[in-house]
């Protein structure tokens, strides 16, 4: 899409990408690639940017797979840390869309303990969910599971999940199967620079390509592996 370059130029300029280096991620397996898109969410330009680009996923996602009226969503849900912001300015986006598509679009989100989703103790939401057709909104997607068990969780509670729409996924190898729902990227360009791998086989290890201490979840492997080279 074209709006990948403009959310690859933004996080260079951040410094919060890395597309040649080694990582160990969340998920346990490690990466070339290093992208904290939290870095910008205090800069209203960045936010923008993705939101915009998260805009277009949408538009692009109800052209080609819902074009009947019907199929447009009533809700955007957001996760994590990042995607409730996204998701409330994504939806402001979507508002002003000249056709008036989407002026009855709301925002809300879930948090998670970890291992289940909720909605955020009391706010209303579960009147709002109940009946609503929803399009999950969140930063990145590395494994698929948090999208698979929050689309589980908003089904259980009436709604109709259309479709997942993330800004980056960290994986090539992340099916729709995985995530539970169809799953739209803001950024394809940047997940075509992105590999990952089993911890077991990867050949960064293999290489002994250097890891940068305090970063990603790094130390966590250099702790455990103390003469690995780092930098």
């Amino acid at each position: 899409m074209m709006w990948g370059k403009s959310i690859i130029n933004a996080l260079k300029e951040l410094d919060a990408v890395d597309l040649e280096g080694h990582y160990k991620l969340a998920s346990g397996k490690h990466s070339n690639a290093y992208i904290d898109l939290r870095v910008g969410l205090p800069y209203p330009k960045f936010v923008k940017t993705l939101s915009w680009a998260l805009r277009y996923a949408i538009v692009e996602f109800h052209y080609y797979y819902h074009q009947g009226t019907t199929r447009v969503p009533d809700l955007l849900v957001g996760l994590g840390n990042a995607g409730p912001l996204l998701a409330y300015v994504t939806t402001e986006y979507l508002r002003n869309n000249n056709d008036g598509r989407y002026e009855h679009l709301k925002s809300i989100w879930c948090v998670s303990d970890g291992e289940t989703f909720k909605f955020p103790p009391k706010m209303p939401f579960a009147q709002l969910v109940d009946g609503a057709k929803v399009i999950i909104v969140d930063d990145l997607l590395t494994t698929g599971s948090s999208m698979r068990k929050v689309s589980e969780f908003l089904q259980s509670q009436g709604a109709e999940v259309l479709a997942g729409v993330v800004a980056v996924k960290r994986s090539k190898g992340v099916q729709e199967s995985d995530c539970g729902v169809p799953v739209v990227l803001a950024a394809s360009e940047l997940t075509e620079s992105i590999d990952t791998y089993e911890e077991d086989v990867c050949p960064l290890c293999a290489q002994r390509v250097p890891m940068r201490r305090g970063v990603a979840h790094n130390d966590e492997f250099l702790k455990a592996h103390p003469d690995f080279p780092s930098v």
